[in-house]
């Protein structure tokens, strides 16, 4: 399986102004410094590596493979606009209609269920993953459709780099974060991410 990032949010979870006001920082000094901190806390909690094992704001990615199956599995929550297309074995690329399958969002993951009047076309044999999923991950386009919860753990954590810059702890995964950052995106993590 490949998992290609196609288009980032376009949208910011956390504004300079916002976080500023957050901080209670009152001046330009550490604007960039600040800036590079929320962009490392939503990139922790953020996405394909993000802690989280989801997309926040709304991105789209590809997801590719070697082949169709009943079930198969995306690596996000919240997946919307779903687009399935394979190559063929004359090489062009096709489109499966998508009457022929569903979304099937579960508590801990997303399933693309393929209906049983669908069936599996040919794959051109030379290439490694042949199919390939194409989708919108994310709660959606704005900060305001993401929970509130999760902004504000962003804005704590990125307050919590900037007071302190250097490593507070040791350890394993979320050693250095701050309690309430944990308890706040622990209902968000997503099992076996």
């Amino acid at each position: 399986m490949t998992l290609t990032l196609i288009t980032p949010a376009a949208g910011e979870l956390v504004t300079l102004a916002e976080m500023k006001e957050q901080m209670r920082v009152d001046h330009d000094d550490d604007d960039a410094l600040i800036t590079s901190q929320i962009a490392a806390a939503t990139g922790y909690l953020d996405g394909k590596n993000g802690v989280l094992g989801r997309c926040l704001l709304t991105s789209e990615w590809t997801y590719q493979t070697d082949g169709f199956y009943g079930w198969m599995p995306l690596p996000f929550p919240d997946v919307s606009a779903v687009a399935v297309t394979y190559i063929d074995p004359d090489g062009a690329e096709q489109t499966i209609d998508p009457a022929l399958f569903e979304i099937v969002a579960r508590s801990s993951e997303t399933l693309l269920r393929l209906k049983p009047d669908f069936t599996a076309p040919a794959l051109d044999t030379s290439l490694a993953e042949p199919v390939k999923v194409t989708f919108m991950a994310g709660y959606g386009a704005a900060a305001s459709d993401v929970p509130a919860s999760l902004v504000q753990a962003v804005k704590l954590l990125a307050a919590h780099w900037y007071e302190n810059r250097e490593a507070v702890t040791a350890g394993g995964e979320m050693a250095d974060l701050p309690l309430g950052v944990r308890a706040i995106i622990a209902p968000y993590r997503m099992v076996g991410v």
